[in-house]
């Protein structure tokens, strides 16, 4: 078993890197297996740490920023021996400001081969700065590798702050804040190759193209989106904005994509604060009409097909969103709960719902007695599912999707006040992680038993939930600093102790 394992792992590894793609969805499913099935692994106390700030995660490795000197700091938490003390594996001024970051350590796309220049092939880190420089480093010895000045001599007083991993393009989108002059644009994207960041295009939204209404703009999915004053957004193909006659010669990243005329408008719709959200396969899309209103769509006619709103009982709607991978099924989260809907020609179906911390499958509601109700209960943004106010609690729960293993992770916790003597602060108590299949069908309980105290003046309190594999992270972040819990899938040491051990897991065999 641990020599298969050993094997799976590795050759992820070696994937990972550039270096190997075969057996890749027959590695992920014994790695799988592994996680949620064998009675012979659990997931433990891997440790924590603490930092300042907002943490990336990736490879294995996680970039935070450092409590005392304010380096930006990588440490490696899947290969540290020390659990209590994770490898810092170097460490990068912080100064120009890190305006974004991300970690890339995905297998090469399949037109390149490795070896790659600037060493594109291995894990690296893109940073964004404020000085308008675009840097790749080594995510395992920190060296820089690349460096691309975004200055150019039209540079038009842009400041780039947001990078975009456009998938169906491979792109790398970098966007500009909004600029106010009224004789350059109001807002810049710039396009490069997400590998081997080669510059592609840069072009200007500007509001003689666009309207004066223009309030903001992005680039997403080949499209690009025009956001109005009026709650209207308006949906550009990519390809009409850079189509060959818009397309002149530029020195370094000068702007090269001229916008003289507003190209063909696809759709337009009318939303709340703009939100939207689109989907493929079938084509919809989702629209809101308020905080706790929203309405499903087909994309090619406008036609409703579904509305989520306040219900008889008072119960209100927080946020509808597709499922991610699986473009038949609805998540939505809010006060009535956590509930997986399935989409069909025949309208919705309730498939899992949580409400009042009981989770219900489609196939215990089969079995519950005429008295209860069947009317069936209806979140990138990881934030509160659910709230049941009580007397000195409020339930919350998330989820996250591993995609490499197609797993559903659901995690449970609560807030509560401590009154102490003269003392009073804010616990938070992460209860347990509820592992699912892509059908919602449970694998596994993780039962957690992670206690956090704060202040009860600091009100801000921010948790996350990253699956990676065999690994779960949990970040808590409130005003002064963050914290980052780490559980790993190991396989047990057979003794007596470890069947006691308080983060055992009991695991529940789907049938």
């Amino acid at each position: 078993m641990m020599k298969r394992e050993d094997n799976v792992l590795s050759l992820l590894n070696k994937r990972q890197s550039g270096q190997s793609r075969c057996q890749a969805m027959s590695d992920f499913n014994i790695l799988r297996i592994l996680m949620t099935k064998s009675e012979n692994r659990s997931f433990i106390d891997g440790g924590y740490t603490f930092f300042q700030g907002d943490m990336r995660y990736g490879d294995g490795k996680v970039i935070v920023k450092d409590l005392f000197n304010k380096d930006m700091v990588c440490l490696d938490i899947i290969n540290s021996s020390d659990s209590k003390n994770f490898r810092k594996l170097w460490s990068l001024s912080s100064k120009p400001r890190w305006e974004d970051h991300h970690i890339v350590s995905a297998p090469l796309p399949s037109h390149l081969r490795p070896p790659q220049p600037h060493e594109a092939h291995k894990p690296y880190l893109l940073v964004l700065r404020a000085d308008n420089r675009l840097q790749r480093f080594s995510l395992e010895r920190g060296g820089l590798t690349q460096e691309i000045s975004l200055l150019g001599s039209d540079h038009h007083g842009y400041r780039f702050t947001e990078m975009l991993h456009d998938l169906q393009r491979h792109w790398l989108v970098l966007s500009s804040i909004k600029v106010k002059k009224p004789s350059s644009g109001f807002k810049s994207f710039m396009i490069f190759e997400y590998t081997t960041l080669e510059f592609l295009y840069h072009f200007e939204v500007c509001k003689s193209v666009f309207g004066n209404s223009v309030q903001d703009a992005n680039v997403f999915g080949g499209l690009l989106l025009i956001l109005h004053n009026n709650s209207k957004i308006e949906l550009f193909s990519i390809d009409e904005v850079i189509k060959a006659d818009n397309v002149t010669e530029a020195r370094g990243c000068d702007i090269n994509v001229l916008l003289r005329a507003r190209p063909p408008c696809l759709f337009q719709v009318q939303s709340h604060h703009h939100h939207l959200e689109l989907n493929m396969n079938p084509w919809l899309y989702i629209r809101a009409w308020s905080d706790q209103e929203f309405s499903l769509h087909r994309l090619d006619s406008d036609c409703l097909l579904q509305f989520f709103g306040v219900v008889a009982d008072g119960e209100k709607e927080d946020h509808l969103e597709f499922c991610p991978d699986h473009p038949t099924k609805l998540l939505r989260y809010g006060s009535a709960g956590f509930n997986v809907y399935h989409i069909s020609g025949e309208g919705k179906k309730v498939e899992l719902q949580f409400q009042r911390n009981h989770p219900i499958s489609k196939e215990s509601q089969k079995d519950k007695s005429q008295s209860s109700s069947s009317r069936p209960n209806r979140r990138v943004k990881r934030t509160d599912s659910y709230y049941e106010k009580n007397s000195d609690s409020i339930n919350h729960v998330m989820y996250d999707y591993e995609n490499e293993l197609n797993i559903f992770g659901l995690m449970f916790y609560s807030e509560s006040m401590d009154d102490n003597e003269d003392v009073t602060s804010l616990l938070t108590l992460i209860k347990q992680i509820d592992l699912y299949d892509n059908n919602f069908k449970l694998l596994r309980t993780v039962p957690l038993d992670i206690v956090h105290q704060r202040s009860a003046m600091d009100m801000r309190c921010n948790i996350s939930l990253t699956l990676d594999r065999d690994l779960i992270l949990i970040t808590v972040k409130t005003s002064l600093k963050s914290s980052l819990y780490i559980y790993r899938n190991v396989e047990n040491q057979g003794d007596q102790s470890c069947v006691n051990r308080r983060f055992q897991i009991k695991a529940v065999m789907c049938m």
